[in-house]
């Protein structure tokens, strides 16, 4: 029994530290999968895409610099406070951040597409 356990306890661990590197190999590819992605939707010619390209690589590197910090700070003091006693205060502070975080992104992603009608004049 004890070996049964220990086997699951290993198997636990080899997945999820095969989900945290899946996790970061679709992270650290995101622009490209966008570029596919968008392609896919918008059946992009060459002109549009090699526009596009660099603005989603831009984009990337900004949500990487900017904002996945914020991200870890978020979720390492909601890791940290949901040890014990959480108020309904401190959880719509959390929502508050994380809907800021968003926006933040959303934001960014117009701006940076703020020629965006160049892809449908191209």
């Amino acid at each position: 029994m004890r070996t049964l356990r220990l086997l699951s306890f290993a198997f636990l661990i080899v997945a999820i530290l095969g989900a945290c590197s899946l996790l970061r190999t679709g992270y650290d590819q995101a622009d490209h999968l966008s570029l596919w992605w968008i392609d896919r939707k918008l059946n992009l010619n060459s002109t549009q895409s090699r526009w596009l390209k660099p603005e989603l690589k831009a984009l990337h590197d900004w949500h990487r610099q900017t904002q996945l910090p914020g991200y870890a700070a978020l979720l390492d003091a909601i890791s940290r406070r949901s040890l014990g006693d959480e108020s309904s205060a401190e959880v719509c502070a959390d929502i508050d951040n994380a809907t800021g975080k968003l926006d933040s992104f959303f934001t960014a992603s117009a701006t940076a597409s703020g020629s965006g009608s160049q892809i449908i004049e191209l």
